[in-house]
């Protein structure tokens, strides 16, 4: 086994690393959705966001072991963050530097890994990584797609929980949304990947707030529910306003949105249909393209325009 040395800059490494305040922190579902996803679709058992601290590797998030760290002497996490591409072992038995390894030998017994750096303030601070227990071939497209992963990673790594997160509906607030929403798309029309904006607006919610606290507790955040239902880990959430919640959707057409923002008010309306509290809400929804000459700003000025417009028609 050879163990992975130290980059030249660790200090300024584990200064970044520290800065995102997420070390020994509990799990979070926007992290957790996006390695449910990565394992779905690459198909391995086990998916780890990995943060390489000085002495340890440890996972903020989590699929297929329940292990929380592992010595940093023996990880693989630690090599990948050596480089700038991903690291890809297809046969670990058939490296020299991890044929004896124990998490080869012996439990989680690696035999493929693939593990790709995540980068803070342009430094390494961790890896998203797939790993299975039997020899596999990784593609230069799935490379690609690991590294496309990686990058909405790197988007979340950059929100603040505590500055970031609107209290009632736990999703991104506006001034996150607008922080990340922009390189999102960059990144998305860089991976040649369309995007569309949208969003519901609740007309009537205001006087619901003022006469009912309660029951608009429970609208908004039946609403935020039904937004992290139908829409998948690597799109972006948030509470624009006090009366609208928007979606940043990657590889989708406006059709797409639009139908999962319908699914979405109907799920709503069938559920607080019989109550009379309710019996004056009225929903919109509204969906653009974002194209690459256009802020998302813009973008999402036009999908109102284009809700009031049907409305008017």
């Amino acid at each position: 086994m050879i163990a992975p040395e130290k980059p030249l800059n660790e200090n300024q490494r584990l200064a970044a690393l520290k800065s995102l305040g997420l070390l020994d922190s509990p799990a979070e579902e926007r992290f957790d959705a996006i390695t449910r996803t990565v394992a779905s679709t690459f198909d391995v058992p086990i998916v780890l966001l990995t943060l390489v601290d000085s002495d340890r590797q440890w996972f903020k998030s989590n699929v297929g072991i329940d292990t929380k760290e592992t010595n940093r002497d023996v990880s693989f996490c630690g090599h990948a963050i050596l480089q700038k591409e991903p690291l890809i072992i297809e046969d670990a038995l058939a490296d020299e530097r991890f044929h004896d390894n124990p998490l080869v030998c012996e439990v989680p017994n690696i035999r493929f890994y693939a593990g790709c750096p995540l980068y803070v303030k342009g430094l390494p601070v961790g890896t998203l990584c797939l790993i299975d227990r039997k020899p596999r071939y990784f593609s230069a497209e799935n490379k690609t797609l690991l590294r496309q992963y990686a990058k909405f990673i790197e988007l979340e790594l950059l929100v603040d929980s505590a500055q970031s997160i609107d209290d009632e509906t736990a999703l991104l607030n506006k001034n996150a949304f607008e922080q990340l929403a922009q390189p999102y798309v960059e990144h998305c029309h860089l991976m040649l990947i369309p995007v569309s904006i949208g969003f519901v607006l609740i007309q009537g919610i205001d006087l619901l707030k003022t006469q009912a606290p309660a029951r608009y507790k429970e609208l908004i955040g039946l609403t935020a529910d039904r937004f992290k239902q139908a829409f998948t880990g690597f799109d972006l959430l948030a509470r624009y306003d006090e009366r609208s919640i928007v979606a940043l959707q990657s590889n989708a057409s406006t059709d797409s949105t639009h139908q999962k923002l319908d699914s979405v008010i109907d799920k709503i309306v069938s559920e607080i249909s019989t109550q009379p509290e309710f019996c004056y809400l009225s929903f919109t929804s509204g969906v653009a393209s974002v194209n690459s000459n256009q802020s998302v700003s813009s973008s999402l000025f036009d999908a109102f325009a284009k809700a009031v417009q049907s409305l008017q028609d």
